[in-house]
This record gives structure tokens, C-alpha cells and sequence, in this order.
């Protein structure tokens, strides 16, 4: 099988082991087709150890075939508790970065559908009011982040407006001073060539 460049195979099997006192002498089961197998490992073992040594077979045809296996897709994580595990803690640290760094609640208040910060909650549990808290998921975390900057954004905008109007408001008095500043030097030049001409005639 080839998906996006990558060649793997898939295998199925039905597991179907022998020795049953009752009922058919062969029935499905994937634990106990291991042990007629020989597989004596316990728990998780049984099936890691036929993994493996269903791995190493496939390793030898492929290479008495001239095909190398190449690992790919693989990571240190041992078991699924190890990756929960790891998960969690990502979780927790990305939870406190959205508190400390973005002010975000760390309490949601069911009655009153409010949230509420650290220090607000810790007021509140000083004076109990029958109030029902909880933390807040970190899906309520970024949904309030979200909220808030498009919030602040908002109020950009709207303040943006006024002053827009201000400064078109100033760019008309400043063309009024100008427009009344040429009319003063043109009044002025008039003036002065009067004088001038008035200083010709006396002399």
C-alpha cells in the first residue's frame, strides 16, 4: 500500500486457538492462539513479544529479498499511560501559560455563568453565597482570550473614528489658515506696491 509516498502493509488475522473443555474445540481468542503458539509471556508481553518476532520474520524475507526496512514514525513514547501522561502535562503547562500570560480565568461560576480569576475566586470562597465553581477547560481559556482581543479590537476601531474625524476636522482649519494666510501676503503685496508707488510719485 502507498499513501502520500509512503509504502506499508497492513496484516489481518483471526485468532483462533485449540484445547477449549466446553463448547467448540476451537474458538476465537487472541490470548490463548498466543499460548498455542508458545507465547508465555504475561500481559502486554505476549503480544509485544509476537509483534517482535513477527517483525524479525518480515526483516529476514524482505532482505533475502533485497528490500531494507526503514523505521519511520517511531518516538521514544513506550506505552499509552507514558503519552497521557506527557499529554497531561502539556496540557497543565499550556493551561497556566493562558493564566499567567494571558490573564485568562482559571473559574467558571455555573449559577451566575460568570468567570472568575484566582484571586477573585479565593474572595469568593472567603464569603460562600452558594455559588457553584469549577476550573475552566482550556478550550474556555482561549474562547475567552479570543473574546477579549476582538473585544479590545472593537474598541480600537471605534476609537479610531473619532480621531479620524479630529484630524479631518484640524486639516480644515489648517487649510482655512492657510487659504487666510495667502489672503493677508496678497493684501500685504497690494499694499506694499501701493507704497511703492506712492513713494515714486512724492519723489
Amino acid at each position: 500500500m502507498d499513501e502520500a509516498g509512503a509504502p506499508h502493509a497492513h496484516f489481518n488475522l483471526v485468532p483462533v486457538a485449540e484445547g477449549y473443555q466446553k463448547g467448540l474445540e476451537k474458538q476465537p481468542s487472541f490470548k490463548k492462539a498466543l499460548q498455542n503458539e508458545g507465547y508465555k509471556e504475561k500481559g502486554r508481553g505476549q503480544l509485544k513479544a509476537f509483534r517482535d518476532k513477527e517483525i524479525h520474520c518480515l526483516e529476514e524475507k524482505l532482505q533475502s529479498l533485497g528490500i531494507e526496512r526503514q523505521t519511520v514514525g517511531t518516538n521514544d513514547i513506550k506505552d499509552m499511560h507514558e503519552y497521557k501522561e506527557m499529554v497531561s502535562q502539556a496540557s497543565k503547562a499550556l493551561d497556566q501559560n493562558l493564566i499567567l500570560e494571558y490573564k485568562a480565568p482559571a473559574y467558571f461560576e455555573e449559577t451566575r455563568q460568570e468567570f472568575y480569576t484566582t484571586e477573585e475566586y479565593l474572595g469568593a470562597l472567603e464569603y460562600p453565597t452558594g455559588e457553584k465553581f469549577r476550573e475552566t477547560t482550556v478550550q474556555e481559556k482561549l474562547d475567552w482570550i479570543k473574546a477579549k482581543q476582538l473585544d479590545e479590537l472593537t474598541q480600537l476601531e471605534a476609537s479610531r473614528t473619532p480621531l479620524e474625524d479630529d484630524i479631518r476636522n484640524l486639516t480644515e482649519v489648517l487649510k482655512e489658515k492657510y487659504d487666510e494666510l495667502s489672503r493677508i501676503d496678497s493684501k500685504t503685496s497690494e499694499r506694499l506696491s501701493e507704497l511703492s508707488e506712492a513713494e515714486k510719485y512724492i519723489n
